[in-house]
């Protein structure tokens, strides 16, 4: 691969961008298997992140009804703490379905 650069003159500064030679894209290896279960996984590991801080923010979320309801013994309170844990429940059936299709697709590939 040729290295060269090019210098171009704009008012007081002198900028230097480097030019390559065309068949610099042929050079590029391609991606190997490894890279691409690097990013698969990578992928994964984000939204596994997400999966767990909206669990989180939605358990944190329940805390002042749940103050309300066992310390302050508000009836009202109780049917939010009731609503809240259903969320709770969907939300769990939800990422149990999603583990169950991501370990399905993990046993296709091998």
């Amino acid at each position: 691969m040729q290295n060269c650069t090019t210098a171009v003159a704009k008012g007081p500064l002198l900028y230097i961008t480097p030019r390559f030679s065309s068949n610099f894209r042929d050079e590029r290896e391609p991606v190997t298997e490894v890279q691409a279960t690097h990013d698969k996984n990578h992928k994964l590991g984000r939204l596994i992140m997400e999966r767990f801080n909206q669990l989180k923010a939605l358990v944190e979320s329940f805390e002042k009804d749940f103050e309300k309801f066992y310390v302050k013994h508000n009836k009202a309170a109780g049917v939010r703490v009731r609503k809240h844990m259903q969320e709770l429940r969907s939300l769990a059936q939800d990422i149990r379905a999603e583990i169950q299709s991501l370990k399905k697709e993990e046993g296709e590939s091998e």
